[in-house]
C-alpha cells in the first residue's frame, strides 16, 4: 500500500468562517467517528507545530516548617542577578495587619548587606532585602491566584533594583546600603536562612540568572517552561518532580535543570494530599505534555513526527519536540478505511460547509471528500438556521461608559454586548462610544484680611470649587485657592540691659516705646509696638577684714587679696562686686631659751606679757623677746590692727649667770626671704646650726667667696638659726622662707 504524507491530503477550505472547523471536528467525532478521514487529518497536521499546554506541577508549602534546600551558593558579591518564580498564596504577610514575612527564596549570611532575600511583606506585596535594607512593591499578591514575580539587580543601572508582578514593573529604586552577598547558607526556598518567616502557599518554576533580565525578556518567558537551557541560567527548579495531590513519599528531590545541576532536597513536607505536597502548577506553555488524537485514512497513517507509517487500526505512540525543546507524547488512535454520515447542523444566522457552500436558510446538502488515494467519504448536512440579530448604537457620554453587560471604557472605542435569545443564538449590540472629558482648572487668589469672590466674602484661606457646564454637556471644575493673609498688630514689652537692637537693626540705649512696620511675604503689613525698658549693669565695692583664713563664696582665702564676683542684679543685668579682703594672721608660736622668751611673730601692733598663774601684766610690753623676771609660766597677747591672739603658756627657770653677748650685733636679712639670705656680724670662728620648728636639723649651703651668704634649698616655713661663739651663749635667730 502506498504511504501518503499528511501534507498531500486534500483539506477542505473555509475562507468565510475559519472558526467553524474545531466545532465540526467535535461534531464529527461525536457522530460515530464517521468523518475522521478529513478532519482528523487536519488535527494531526496541526500537531506538526505543537505548542504544548502543560498544566504542570508545583510545590505547596504549609507555612509552618516546609522548605527546600539547594547546594547552590548563589551569585555573590555585588554581581548582577535575576530571581523569578510563580507563586500562589492567600497568606497574610503584612506586619501592620498582624502578619509576618513569607520568604520565597534567599541565600547568604545574616549580617547587613550579605543576605539576598526575595519575600512577601508589607501590604502583602513582594520585597527584596539585603539584610539591613530593602525595597517593597505595591501590588498585593495574596489573592489566591497564580502570579509571576521577579526581581532584578544591576549595579550599573541608575536604579539598581526592579520588582515585577505578572510581567509588569511594580517598583524600581536603590538601597541605602551596599549589596555584598557572601557565601554562607546556600539557596533555600520557603524560609529565611535563619529558619524563620516560612512561606505559606505554592511555588512553581523557580529560576535564577547571572544578569538582570530586561522587561521584554521577563514578559516573553514568564508563561513558558524552558527546555533549551541558556548558560546564563544558574539555577532552575521546575518543581515538576511529583504527581499532583498523590502519595509522593519518595519524591523528596527537586531537580535543578540548569548546567550547575545543584539538585535541592525537600524537608518536613507531608507529601500526601492537597497541601504540603506536589500540587497542580501554574499552567505554563512549552513543557512536556501528553495528547490523545484519532486519525483516519483509506490505506495508511503517517505519524505526527513522520518517523512511523501505521497500516492497521490501533493505538500508537509518537513523540514531538515543541518549540521550546521539550518532548511531547502523542497517543494516536488509528482507523484505516472509508466512511459516510448524515450530520444534523444547527447554526445561528448562516452555515458555511467545509467545501465553502454558504447556507442562510434551512436546507439539506451533500458533499464528497476524498484523498489522493480515492478513499471517498460522503457527508450530508441537515441544516437548520436560527435567527441572529446585530445592531450598532452610537453613544456619547462624559468620562466613561458602562455597557449593560458591565464593559467599561474611558476613551473612544467600540464595545460589543452579546445577548442570548430564546433560540440560543447570540444577538450582538455594538456601541460606538465617544467619550468627552470633564475639565479641571486651578488658580490662586491672594488678599489681606478678607476677599469678596463670586459674591461671597472669605475671611480665612480655603479651597473654593465651582462647577460649570461645557457646550458638550460635560462638567468643568474650577478650583480656586483663596489665600487670606492677615495684617497683624502686636504689642510686646521688652526689658534689656544697657541697650536693645530691634528687628529692623536699630539700637536703643534708653527706655521708650518703639513702633515698627513689616511687610509679610504675601504683601500684608504687620505693626509691632515694643515697650522698651533699659536697665543698667552696675559695679559694687566693699571691704572685708578677718583675723583667720576665711571661706567666701565657696572659696578659701588665706591671705589678703582683691576678689571679683560677677552676678545678676534683680533685673537680670550683670553686676560686678569687688571685695577688698584683708586677712590679719598672727603667728602665736613662742619658745624659751636660757630664760629668754621669743615670739615668732615679727609684724605686730602691740605685745603684752602676762603671768599665766596671776594673769597680771609683767610690764614687759611691746617687745617680741624678753628676759623673764622670775621663774614661772608666762604668755603673751599679740595684737595686730583689730586682731589679737594669745600664745600658749610656757614655763622657764630664771638663771642669774649669763654670758654677755659680744659687742658686735648679728643681723639676718632679708627676712622673710625665698631661701637665700645673709648674716651680718659673723666671726670666722663662729659655729652655725639651722633647725625647723620641730628641732630637725636643716641642710644649708654657704657661699665660698662671700662667707656671709647662706642658702637653705627645698624648704619653706620658719627656720631657727643658732650661732655659737667662744665663751658665749648661742645666738638664736628666726627667719621665714616663703615661696
Amino acid at each position: 500500500m502506498q504511504n501518503t504524507p499528511l501534507s498531500q491530503w486534500k483539506i477542505p477550505k473555509n475562507q468565510e468562517n475559519k472558526s467553524i472547523l474545531p466545532h465540526y471536528l467535535w461534531i464529527l467525532y461525536m457522530s460515530n467517528n464517521i468523518l475522521k478521514i478529513t478532519f482528523i487529518a487536519i488535527a494531526i497536521s496541526g500537531l506538526l507545530n505543537l505548542n504544548a499546554q502543560n498544566k504542570g506541577i508545583a510545590l505547596n508549602f504549609d507555612g509552618i516548617d516546609d522548605y527546600v534546600l539547594s547546594s547552590y551558593d548563589g551569585i555573590l558579591d555585588s554581581s548582577a542577578r535575576t530571581m523569578e518564580a510563580w507563586i500562589k498564596t492567600t497568606g497574610n504577610y503584612d506586619p501592620n495587619n498582624g502578619g509576618k514575612q513569607g520568604v520565597i527564596a534567599n541565600y547568604g549570611d545574616v549580617k547587613n548587606s550579605t543576605r539576598w532575600t526575595f519575600n512577601v511583606l508589607f501590604n502583602n506585596a513582594i520585597r527584596i532585602e539585603v539584610a539591613g535594607n530593602g525595597i517593597s512593591g505595591k501590588i498585593a499578591v495574596n489573592d489566591g491566584k497564580w502570579h509571576h514575580v521577579a526581581v532584578t539587580y544591576d549595579p550599573k543601572d541608575t536604579l539598581d533594583y526592579r520588582l515585577y508582578v505578572d510581567g509588569t514593573l511594580d517598583v524600581a529604586g536603590n538601597l541605602t546600603i551596599a549589596t555584598n552577598t557572601v557565601k554562607s547558607v546556600p539557596l533555600i526556598l520557603g524560609v529565611r536562612i535563619d529558619y524563620i518567616n516560612y512561606f505559606e502557599g505554592s511555588i512553581d518554576e523557580f529560576r535564577m540568572y547571572n544578569y538582570a533580565l530586561s522587561p521584554a525578556e521577563i514578559a516573553k518567558n514568564r508563561n513558558n517552561e524552558i527546555c533549551d537551557i541558556p548558560k546564563s541560567m544558574v539555577a532552575y527548579l521546575k518543581l515538576n518532580d511529583g504527581r499532583a495531590n498523590f502519595s509522593n513519599f519518595t519524591k523528596k528531590t527537586a531537580l535543578d535543570f540548569s548546567s550547575n545541576a545543584k539538585n535541592a532536597s525537600l524537608y518536613n513536607f507531608a507529601l500526601s494530599g492537597s497541601a504540603s505536597n506536589w500540587v497542580d502548577g501554574a499552567g505554563l506553555l512549552g513543557g512536556p505534555s501528553e495528547t490523545r488524537i484519532s486519525a483516519f485514512h483509506c490505506d495508511s497513517v503517517r505519524s505526527p513526527s513522520s518517523k512511523y507509517l501505521w497500516l492497521k487500526d490501533g493505538l500508537y505512540r509518537d513523540t514531538l519536540q515543541s518549540v521550546f525543546g521539550c518532548d511531547s507524547v502523542i497517543l494516536v488512535n488509528v482507523n484505516i478505511g472509508r466512511d459516510s454520515a448524515v450530520i444534523p447542523i444547527v447554526a445561528c444566522g448562516k452555515f458555511v460547509s467545509p467545501l465553502g457552500l454558504k447556507c442562510t436558510a434551512d436546507t439539506f446538502i451533500t458533499e464528497y471528500y476524498s484523498s489522493i488515494n480515492a478513499c471517498d467519504s460522503i457527508v450530508s448536512y441537515n441544516i437548520s438556521i436560527l435567527t441572529q440579530y446585530e445592531q450598532t448604537v452610537p453613544i456619547s457620554t462624559c468620562e466613561k461608559f458602562t455597557s449593560p453587560l458591565g464593559s467599561v471604557v474611558i476613551s473612544d472605542s467600540m464595545v460589543t454586548d452579546s445577548f442570548i435569545a430564546q433560540s440560543g443564538c447570540d444577538s450582538l449590540i455594538h456601541y460606538l462610544v465617544t467619550i468627552y472629558k470633564n475639565k479641571y482648572n486651578t488658580d490662586t487668589l491672594n488678599a489681606c484680611d478678607s476677599l469678596i469672590f463670586l459674591g461671597n466674602t472669605y475671611l480665612k484661606s480655603q479651597w473654593v470649587q465651582h462647577k460649570y457646564a461645557t457646550y458638550l454637556g460635560c462638567d468643568s471644575f474650577q478650583t480656586t485657592l483663596v489665600r487670606i493673609s492677615p495684617s497683624y498688630f502686636n504689642s510686646i514689652e521688652v526689658q534689656a540691659c544697657d541697650s536693645f537692637t530691634s528687628n529692623t537693626g536699630t539700637t536703643y540705649y534708653n527706655s521708650r516705646t518703639i513702633t515698627e512696620r513689616f511687610t509679610s511675604k504675601n504683601g500684608c503689613d504687620s505693626t509691632v509696638e515694643t515697650k522698651l525698658t533699659i536697665f543698667r549693669s552696675a559695679a559694687y565695692f566693699d571691704t572685708l577684714s578677718a583675723c583667720e583664713p576665711i571661706i567666701l563664696r565657696d572659696s578659701l582665702y588665706t591671705r589678703s587679696t582683691t576678689i571679683y564676683y560677677w552676678g545678676k542684679s534683680e533685673n537680670g543685668c550683670d553686676s560686678l562686686r569687688i571685695t577688698l579682703l584683708n586677712i590679719e594672721q598672727i603667728n602665736n608660736q613662742i619658745d624659751v631659751q636660757d630664760s629668754m622668751l621669743n615670739l615668732q611673730e615679727t609684724d605686730w601692733t602691740e605685745i603684752q606679757w602676762y603671768d599665766c598663774k596671776t594673769s597680771e601684766n609683767i610690764g614687759k610690753d611691746n617687745t617680741a623677746r624678753i628676759l623673764i623676771p622670775y621663774s614661772g609660766e608666762f604668755k603673751a597677747k599679740i595684737m595686730k590692727n583689730d586682731c589679737e591672739k594669745w600664745t600658749a603658756c610656757v614655763s622657764s627657770q630664771r638663771t642669774n649667770a649669763r654670758a654677755p653677748f659680744k659687742s658686735s650685733p648679728i643681723i639676718v636679712f632679708p627676712n622673710p626671704n625665698t631661701g637665700s639670705f645673709q648674716i651680718a656680724g659673723l666671726n670666722a670662728q663662729d659655729h652655725i646650726y639651722m633647725f625647723d620648728n620641730q628641732g630637725k636639723a636643716l641642710n644649708f649651703n654657704r657661699n665660698t667667696f662671700n662667707q656671709a651668704i647662706f642658702e637653705i634649698p627645698n624648704f619653706k616655713g620658719w627656720a631657727i638659726i643658732q650661732i655659737y661663739s667662744d665663751s658665749e651663749t648661742p645666738k638664736v635667730l628666726k627667719i621665714l622662707i616663703e615661696e
